[in-house]
Formats: structure tokens, C-alpha cells, sequence
């Protein structure tokens, strides 16, 4: 709910979609406060995300099979690295690539794939020397 909020009020200088086009286009999943509770007693950290980060954690973290999560926020992207799911953080980049899109503009570089690689060993080299303090 919070993902779909922030795509339709512009948050954060983002483009404004209107409501019925989003939902035409998207399928909104709607995270609720129990599921709020149930994957934050596993996962103190997603109390540090955005409301929107942290939903779509919630979401990604009760889906079953294969997920990927595309997104530059750091928070975010740190999270899934300290919590295991480095392997399933995906670039802008990497994402188009795979469904054979190449965009008609270049991409910001917090969508590359070269951006993302190096937040996420960034994340890792400062977590090693946090654990050597």
C-alpha cells in the first residue's frame, strides 16, 4: 500500500501515475499490520526502512518461489545484504536486460548494474570491520 502511495503522490521527486493507470499496470499486494508484526519478530531491521521499503520487504519475505527486488535505496539494499538476499537484489540494468528491453535513455547510475555491485560489496567490506571492532 505504502509502494503504491509513493508512486502516485510523486514522493521523493518521482513521477506522478495516476491511480488508474497504476492499477492497471501493477498488481498491488496489500501489507497489513500482522503481516507488519510477523516479519519484523523475525527481522528487527526492516524497522529502519521507509514505509514503502519496508512493505515491500514484508511482501517479497512471505512470497513463496523465486522473487527478485529491483530498487536503489540503500536502506534497502543493505538489508537484504545483512539478512541473506544479496543474491536476489537486481539493477534496473540487469532486469531490462533479461526481458531483451533496451531503453530509449541512458539510465541514472544507481540503476546500473556496476552501481548496485558496488553498494553491495560496500555493504560487505563494512560489515567485515564492523565485526573486527
Amino acid at each position: 500500500m505504502e509502494v503504491e502511495s509513493e508512486a502516485m503522490t510523486g514522493y521523493q521527486h518521482r513521477e506522478i501515475i495516476p491511480p488508474d493507470q497504476f492499477r492497471q499496470q501493477v498488481r498491488v499486494h496489500i501489507v497489513d499490520a500482522v503481516q507488519r508484526l510477523d516479519a519484523q519478530a523475525s527481522h528487527a531491521s526492516l524497522a529502519m526502512l521507509d514505509d514503502g521499503e519496508r512493505d515491500l520487504w514484508v511482501h517479497a519475505l512471505a512470497r513463496k518461489g523465486g522473487w527478485i527486488l529491483c530498487g536503489p535505496d540503500i536502506a534497502s539494499i543493505k538489508f537484504g545484504v545483512l539478512n541473506g538476499y544479496k543474491d536476489r537484489l537486481i539493477s534496473l540494468e540487469a532486469l531490462l536486460s533479461a526481458i531483451g528491453h533496451k531503453p530509449k535513455r541512458k539510465l541514472q547510475e544507481h540503476q546500473t548494474a556496476k552501481w548496485l555491485g558496488h553498494q553491495i560489496a560496500q555493504i560487505q567490506l563494512d560489515e567485515q570491520f564492523r565485526k573486527l571492532k
